[in-house]
């Protein structure tokens, strides 16, 4: 039985997953971004067979008004006011949110007002949407999980979005340069990484809940009672690498590609 994935922007946020879902799903690390969030979806659902029963996209959000720290995410919209419906939610009682899902990274409160006014979500990332319109496109069951970095009130660090590098990396050095030239960067720095902490342990918490529920849906009560190993198992029995995870959706678009080719 194939495996749920589950879709990490960062490195960080995986990092906080891997412990918690005990080799539950499957994780990938994308990138930051709405291009590498869609190409992650791509190469897991082009590749995959059998498709995974759920794929997830799970990390941190900012808030655009005052909202649980993880809430529901029911449906995600995007710039162009565009609105896709969760297939799957996190259980709860909480009302379901909406997360907006645009090509830049919303720093100020002044913005996030402008954009809750605007749109009617309560979170903003940079990935939901490509994620949502590329799961829907492939026909796979998908849903979200963010928990608040940045509240509606908080604003982000200038420069943030630098801190990391293409494959979700942290960039240490960058944020060294910056602070040596800003000294405010570092306690904003040190802000954020104490939100995001916390943040993060609430996801892993709600994502746990989550596959917790699919497997409740989609296994047969006996079935249960016999618990399933993964198709294979990392070398050594070490979890991949952020690189090595990396580098397999690389390789499956590029066998991909090589396949269309004349």
């Amino acid at each position: 039985m194939a495996m749920p994935v589950v879709i990490c922007p960062l490195a960080y946020e995986r990092s906080f997953l891997t412990r918690a879902l005990k080799g539950r799903a499957t994780l990938l690390v994308s990138g930051p971004g709405p291009d590498r969030a869609a190409r992650a979806v791509e190469a897991v659902g082009g590749h995959a067979n059998p498709k995974p029963p759920l794929v997830v996209l799970c990390g941190t959000a900012g808030a655009l008004r005052d909202c649980e720290p993880a809430p529901r995410v029911g449906a995600v919209i995007d710039s162009e006011a565009r609105r896709w419906e969760a297939p799957a939610l996190v259980p709860g009682s909480d009302a379901p949110v909406a997360v907006l899902g645009l090509d830049e990274v919303v720093a100020s409160p002044a913005r996030k007002a402008q954009l809750a006014g605007a749109f009617g979500a309560h979170l903003v990332d940079t990935e939901s949407a490509s994620f949502a319109e590329a799961c829907e496109r492939l026909g796979l069951r998908w849903a979200i999980v963010r928990a608040v970095s940045d509240g509606p009130r908080e604003a982000l660090p200038a420069g943030v979005a630098e801190w990391v590098d293409e494959r979700g990396r942290a960039r240490p050095l960058r944020l060294i340069g910056q602070c040596v030239l800003e000294p405010r960067t570092m306690g904003a720095a040190l802000r954020l990484r104490a939100r995001t902490k916390p943040a993060m342990r609430t996801a892993a918490s709600r994502l746990v809940e989550l596959l917790a529920q699919e497997r409740d849906i989609s296994v047969d009560p006996l079935a249960r009672r016999k618990p399933t190993k993964p198709d294979r198992a990392p070398r050594d029995g070490a979890e991949p690498t952020v690189v090595e995870q990396q580098l397999s959706i690389d390789r499956i678009e590029s066998e991909r590609a090589g396949k269309r080719a004349p």
